[in-house]
């Protein structure tokens, strides 16, 4: 199976505030394209079975024996079975994904999967934006030494119509730029989020925090102070193959995401998503008719 899919969130599935969420944001997610990792993809494709690590038994198989026991002479010497998570292949999936939620447990306390995941995290090399997301009763503690792209505060708390919307901004944002910077390179996303970011700075913590930022090189033949000579240099080095990519990307394959964000409430989340497609749209088409003059 291949393992890699845009949103990996880490949630308790046993807390009903986190399961309402995700249950209504990974559907809205999945209709602009932007495809979240499902707890059923966990449960049945990434677990493994290891032989004798449960109870003591009185009868198994030859690998479930514990020789200790029988050579004691135990009458229950064997072990059974049990499933345990595939760690490398949930490594895979979270390494592979763009961005990862991360849901700040409540009172009642991380659940088994939620600490595997978060060990998992924690020794992943550089990859997805991590977005932790936090309710107005969370203290942030569990997911703050991940050192979290960005943080997402909820004012609400509940999973209402207004929590679902900030949320999916956050992650739409967020796997936005992780595509500029991944997709588009250093003189290319790069140098157009951070014209970006110079219009709209409340981008800056999730453009500069991401893991793939880098500062975009400086042309040779390009004045310091201009800016309208930096824009149209934005593209310059992927034309004509790789500019006509992200065009047909941004006005095509974007059409619906760019078509939904009117229908968000007016949170913080939602309005610099609102910016962020707006400034990159005007930077992008700015720098085209640049260089097409």
């Amino acid at each position: 199976m291949q393992l890699e899919r845009d949103v990996f969130i880490v949630h308790s599935k046993g807390d009903d505030r986190e399961s309402t969420l995700v249950d209504v944001l990974i559907p809205r997610l999945h209709e602009v394209s932007i495809m979240a990792w499902l707890y059923g993809d966990w449960d049945w494709e990434h677990r493994v079975r290891r032989p004798g690590r449960g109870p003591a038994r009185a009868s198994g198989r030859l690998e479930e024996l514990d020789y200790g026991r029988y050579l004691a002479g135990d009458p229950m010497p064997f072990r059974a079975p049990v499933d345990e998570v595939d760690e490398g292949t949930l490594g895979q999936m979270i390494h592979r994904s763009r961005v990862v939620l991360l849901c700040e447990p409540g009172a009642a306390g991380p659940s088994e999967g939620v600490v595997q995941e978060r060990k998992a995290i924690a020794g992943l090399a550089k990859g997805p934006i991590l977005v932790h997301l936090l309710w107005p009763d969370s203290d942030g503690d569990f997911f703050d030494k991940l050192r979290p792209t960005t943080a997402l505060r909820l004012k609400e708390g509940e999973a209402n119509a207004a929590a679902v919307d900030e949320v999916f901004a956050a992650v739409a944002a967020a796997w936005l730029v992780h595509n500029l910077q991944w997709k588009y390179g250093r003189q290319g996303g790069h140098r157009l989020l951070r014209s970006v970011v110079a219009r709209e700075t409340t981008l800056a913590e999730l453009v500069e925090g991401s893991p793939h930022f880098q500062e975009p090189e400086e042309s040779r033949a390009e004045p310091k102070n201009s800016r309208e000579s930096a824009i149209a240099e934005i593209f310059a080095r992927l034309r004509p193959l790789e500019a006509s990519r992200f065009e047909k990307w941004w006005t095509e394959d974007l059409a619906v995401l760019r078509s939904r964000v009117g229908e968000l409430g007016e949170g913080p989340a939602a309005r610099s998503l609102r910016a962020l497609i707006a400034e990159a749209d005007r930077c992008w088409r700015e720098a085209f008719a640049s260089t097409d003059g």
